[in-house]
């Protein structure tokens, strides 16, 4: 048991109790006061403390020798910026980590600076000892900075005492030190004292430090929450000038898109109910605030500004509640609904209607975008999947279709009538492309809330996270999602959960979700925006479009592409070659046969991810499906896309989309990132090569072993 550390230097308590332990040190809370203590700190001596009185931090970064990093001298200007507002100039004393880096920025911004150093002879004041130090110095200083320097005073009170007498008259002190208000902290303390705080011996709060600084005989002016996360700053002593401007509020979500976008509604609601207030945010999505006309300033880049209140958004550590519901309580506010909000201006939407026209997808049946996100395995859609959901809706139904997302976003087989936008578009353009939309499907990630928020119907689909506590609460959409016992597993994990870490084979809860009822669902929510899923194409109809691809095709490549009848009387295909020659991809008298012993010669591994280079016109994958059971999993690698679409329509291929997974594209990065995303999910087996294929790319296919196959090593190790 943690030994307790003796009464509390705030309140004379000596009634602690344990939060935590780690490395022999305990994390404990005065009962009285709610000082948050660190027992026992580290340091040298027996007591943790040196011959400063300052217990020793890994972190400490005190030296009299040259100033820090470019951000470091970036934050000293922004602190120096905001002491100004109170002290224009004058006689400025800088303590703690990094004080060089601090006085040579007081000193550019026309302060007299000096700094205090611990240990005996250091820094340019040549004392080691803070108390003496502070009681030789009478009288002297206009400005008193300390940073990140009470929290690792083992007796504040005592070391600080002669600070108030330091001050010339008309002096201020300011104080800024890592603060336990966070939800990181209400949620798991320990843990975060554990990551946040190694070298700290005390942790403050509002309350604890505006104690301290009254034992100190300080009076508090003002309490002021800098853009770095977790930190507190108090200005205290002489009474300060009146403050110009509005009160400022700073929200902090610096990641991911969708909880960005989830932001807007708490965003709305402070401004509705302080209309004087500005409202700043704090994000690495900036773009997703522009235009918006509730919020005064967007922070996109670390810097240094102060502000009246800061709320750190993170739903991650209340995973039972809603996102917005999450927000809401860390920001005390009732927003009128759940509905985000994005904005969207007249000249990005008619950007956006260029970039579909030069995609060729401005006539035709309903636009539809498909956003197959991989960000989470465990929120992936089977990638083969997507390849028959566009099948549907291209072939059979007749819509236009967009692929949109970012390269690593998983891609979706190119059919004709389908365009990839993926990487092409900023976030910006992104927004106005969506809004463009008659209908949007994609899997729990940003672009569903990017839909809710301009207002376009989407279906989604969910899988460990249930749309219940991502969805809005009113809106155009169909949340797909499995009733499995297993679901909301990402809030069964102690917060804050950031993988769900699936608890079942596969990822269970997206494999149950069926092309049929994404499709079904598109329909309802284009029936109640007055749109129309198109019937599904005869057969004959799609037979006669599949020809016409494919004449385009041979008409595109003379003299490059040619399809032969073979003995047997089914097609057979050959390629022109880069030295000039033929490659015959099929037997010239029965490819089937050929294909169906190729297939019986194959290594199939169950539940294992195979690879197969080449798909030629596609007889050896028809041979290869027939014989695979359920629990094999295919990714096809094509280089060539018009050899895919004559695979597709002369091979008729087009029902082996929902069986296997496709990859086209010669780009060996491209694929070995939807190899990779995909292996996350199954592990790798065997690489299976179709030689005639393989002869047309030999590079391609070489490196691609030699990126899949470390895997397969390591995942049969495993």
């Amino acid at each position: 048991m943690t030994k307790g550390p003796g009464p509390c230097f705030l309140c004379g308590a000596d009634h602690w109790r344990v939060v935590g332990n780690r490395a022999g040190r305990g994390l404990m809370k005065c009962r009285q006061c709610r000082l948050h203590l660190i027992h026992p700190p580290p340091g040298p001596g027996r007591d943790g403390s040196n011959r400063s009185g300052i217990a020793s931090s890994p972190d400490d970064a005190s030296s009299p020798a040259g100033a820090g990093t470019d951000l470091d001298r970036a934050l000293a200007r922004g602190r120096i910026d905001f002491i100004g507002q109170y002290h224009p100039g004058g006689r400025l004393l800088a303590i703690g980590p990094g004080a060089v880096t601090l006085a040579e920025a007081a000193q550019e911004a026309g302060f007299g600076a000096s700094t205090w150093v611990r240990g005996a002879g250091e820094g340019p004041s040549g004392f080691g000892d803070l108390g003496s130090f502070l009681r030789e110095n009478s009288g002297r200083f206009d400005t008193v900075l300390l940073v990140d320097v009470i929290e690792t005073l083992v007796d504040p009170v005592g070391d600080l005492a002669g600070l108030p007498a330091a001050l010339a008259p008309g002096g201020q002190v300011f104080v800024e030190t890592l603060t336990v208000n966070s939800p990181a902290f209400a949620a798991r303390p320990a843990l975060w004292w554990a990551r946040r705080a190694p070298g700290a011996a005390a942790l403050y709060d509002e309350q604890t430090l505006t104690a301290l600084l009254a034992r100190l005989g300080l009076p508090l002016r003002r309490l002021a929450y800098p853009s770095l996360p977790e930190r507190l700053l108090a200005v205290a002593g002489a009474e300060p000038g009146a403050r110009q401007g509005p009160k400022r509020i700073l929200l902090q979500r610096f990641i991911a898109l969708g909880d960005v976008i989830l932001t807007t509604p708490i965003i709305r609601a402070l401004k509705q109910n302080e209309p004087g207030w500005e409202v700043w945010v704090q994000t690495a999505q900036p773009e997703v605030l522009a235009h918006n006309p509730w919020v005064s300033g967007v922070i996109s880049a670390p810097e240094y500004q102060c502000f009246d209140a800061r709320i750190e958004l993170a739903y991650e550590y209340t995973p039972q509640l809603h996102a917005v519901e999450a927000y809401a309580r860390q920001a005390g506010v009732e927003p009128d609904s759940r509905r985000p909000e994005l904005f969207v201006s007249e000249a990005e939407l008619a950007d956006a209607r260029a970039i579909l026209a030069e995609a060729g997808l401005t006539s035709g049946g309903p636009l539809i975008g498909l956003h197959a996100s991989t960000s989470w395995p465990e929120r992936t859609w089977p990638a083969e999947r997507w390849d028959a959901l566009a099948w549907e809706l291209v072939v059979i139904r007749g819509c236009r279709v967009a692929v949109l997302g970012q390269p690593a976003d998983g891609e979706v087989a190119p059919l004709p009538g389908a365009v990839d936008l993926r990487g092409r578009l900023g976030l910006r353009r992104l927004m106005a492309v969506i809004s463009g939309l008659d209908g949007l499907i994609g899997a729990d990630s940003g672009l569903l809330h990017v839909a809710s928020a301009v207002g376009t119907p989407f279906v989604g689909l969910f899988g460990c996270v249930p749309s219940a506590k991502r969805m809005p609460d009113q809106g155009n959409f169909v949340a797909l999602e499995a009733d499995l016992p297993c679901a909301d597993c990402l809030a069964r994990r102690p917060a804050p959960a950031f993988e769900a870490r699936c608890e079942r084979d596969r990822v269970a809860c997206m494999a149950a979700i069926e092309v049929e009822a994404v499709w079904s669902a598109l329909g309802r929510v284009l029936s109640q925006a007055g749109q129309t899923l198109p019937p599904a194409r005869s057969a004959a109809d799609v037979d006669a479009w599949g020809r016409a691809v494919v004449a385009d095709v041979l008409a595109r490549n003379q003299g490059r592409l040619e399809l032969r009848p073979t003995v047997a009387g089914g097609p057979g295909l050959r390629v022109r070659r880069p030295d000039g020659g033929w490659q015959t991809l099929h037997s010239g008298r029965d490819p089937v046969r050929e294909a169906q012993g190729w297939a019986e010669r194959a290594e199939l591994e169950p539940g294992r991810l195979h690879l197969v280079l080449g798909a030629g016109l596609g007889f050896h994958l028809e041979a290869l499906a027939a014989r695979a059971t359920a629990d094999e999993s295919f990714l096809v690698l094509e280089p060539d896309r018009d050899v895919f679409w004559l695979g597709l329509f002369a091979g008729r291929l087009g029902h082996l989309l929902g069986r296997l997974a496709f990859h086209v594209s010669n780009d060996v990065k491209a694929a070995a990132i939807k190899y990779e995303a995909l292996a996350r999910q199954v592990e790798p087996g065997p690489i299976l090569v179709h030689s005639a294929s393989a002869r047309l790319h030999p590079a391609l296919f070489r490196v691609m072993s030699e990126r899949v196959l470390p895997l397969v090593a390591r995942a049969k190790k495993s």
